[in-house]
């Protein structure tokens, strides 16, 4: 009975070892969003105290090397944090080599030693008086207040230049919606893009999802005619398809109802076309709700609803342009900018074109194989404001960045793109 306690005892510990080393293992940067992955080494503990009269449990994890690094394994823990996110900021955002991770730990290792020896175990030894309890409420207080203090100021920006101040805080403030525009053209109170300025008679309707609203700050500036900007997030400028995800009610294709506002509006001759085409493209099954082709893959529906989409505008005697999206970025665009005194480079703000195109491909080639059966159809490539031979670039490093994400432009960018498609006299 007693050796088969013992087996079971060595299996289980064995089983939680296994179970431990296996999430670290597979552990990716991704690791935060795979609960399967995240459970593995909490299984793996729960079976080591499950089975901790187990021979491993009492000779090795019971013994001073792994006592002592228990005991010091939190502090160490608190330590390696601030010191691998200075390091981070120092080289432009980006961790810096292995050789360097590694030698940051053995100083959080060194500091920890010394917080526990000269910090923790005075003060867990000394006395709990009523003075110790206040001072170190008050430590904690004010501690507390200076995070949230911080927090409220978003950082210090005075620690900046102006121009590097402004290049991170760049958004795409343009309004999504106004009264005017609401009223004039009867949007739907869901229906979350819809402005025009004020007493206007739009000749032209950029609309799309977030990706067309991106680009209205640019069009605007540097376009210097009125439009109306009308769509609604995450959903693609045709007819046919709802958005599971941004739509309140699946009774009420939000973009169809845009649509027809634009269609039915005599005054409109330009329609502009934007979206985030591959958001649809990618999209798992239960993203959107298909009202036609619901057995083609989603590109080919995409191409099939846009071919329908353009020939109703046309018959309703509408020049159609369509967008070709903007790259998504593999980077942190605020990285881009030299933030920190001591930062020793201002980051990566290129990136190679190839890195986005296999998103992208597909979809612009069915975009321009749709748009060729219509001769008053034409094709813009935004992403050529942001590329050159082969090098896209999210910024220029010192005053600008041109995404506030990875997918969605700056004023900034929104300025750059728009006024480089209107020198090629496409609108």
């Amino acid at each position: 009975m007693t050796n088969l306690r013992e087996k079971r005892n060595s299996i289980g510990s064995v089983a939680g070892l296994v179970f431990i080393s296996a999430g670290i293992l597979f552990a990716t940067g991704d690791a935060t969003y795979r609960p399967l992955l995240i459970l593995l080494p909490v299984f793996g503990t729960l079976l080591l105290i499950i089975f901790r009269d187990s021979w491993i449990n009492k000779n090795v994890l019971s013994s001073s090397p792994f006592v002592f690094v228990g005991l010091i394994s939190y502090t160490w823990y608190l330590w390696h944090w601030p010191l691998l996110s200075i390091a981070r900021n120092l080289n432009g955002g980006n961790l810096p080599n292995y050789p360097t991770c590694f030698f940051l730990l053995l100083i959080g290792l060194a500091l920890s030693l010394f917080s526990y020896f000269i910090i923790e175990t005075p003060i867990r030894k000394k006395a709990i008086t009523k003075k110790l309890t206040i001072s170190l409420s008050i430590c904690v207080f004010c501690c507390t207040l200076l995070g949230l203090l911080v927090q409220s100021l978003d950082g210090f920006p005075g620690r900046l230049g102006d121009s590097a101040a402004a290049a991170l805080s760049s958004k795409n403030t343009f309004p999504k919606q106004n009264k005017y525009a609401k009223v004039k053209y009867g949007c739907p109170a869901d229906l979350e893009f819809c402005w025009a300025p004020e007493n206007s008679q739009p000749s032209l309707a950029l609309i799309g999802d977030s990706h067309a609203h991106h680009l209205a700050f640019g069009l605007q500036k540097n376009w210097g005619k009125q439009f109306l900007l009308i769509g609604h997030p995450g959903t693609p400028p045709v007819k046919g398809i709802i958005s599971l995800k941004h739509e309140k009610s699946s009774k009420q294709p939000l973009m169809s109802k845009a649509l027809d506002t634009v269609i039915n509006d005599p005054d409109i001759k330009t329609v502009v076309l934007s979206a985030r085409w591959h958001y649809f493209v990618n999209s798992k099954k239960g993203d959107f709700q298909l009202l036609d082709y619901k057995n083609d893959s989603n590109l080919i529906t995409l191409g099939k609803l846009l071919s329908q989409t353009i020939s109703e505008l046309i018959m309703h005697k509408k020049k159609v342009i369509v967008v070709l999206d903007v790259p998504q970025i593999p980077l942190n665009p605020k990285n881009c900018i030299k933030s920190r005194p001591l930062q020793t480079t201002a980051g990566n703000c290129t990136f190679q074109e190839d890195q986005r195109r296999n998103n992208d491909a597909k979809i612009n080639e069915m975009i321009g194989k749709v748009a060729k059966n219509f001769s008053s159809v034409t094709v813009v490539d935004a992403s050529k404001a942001i590329c050159d031979q082969g090098i896209c670039s999210v910024g220029d490093g010192v005053n600008s960045i041109y995404y506030h994400d990875d997918n969605h432009l700056t004023n900034k960018g929104s300025d750059l793109v728009v006024s480089k498609i209107l020198q090629q006299g496409k609108f």
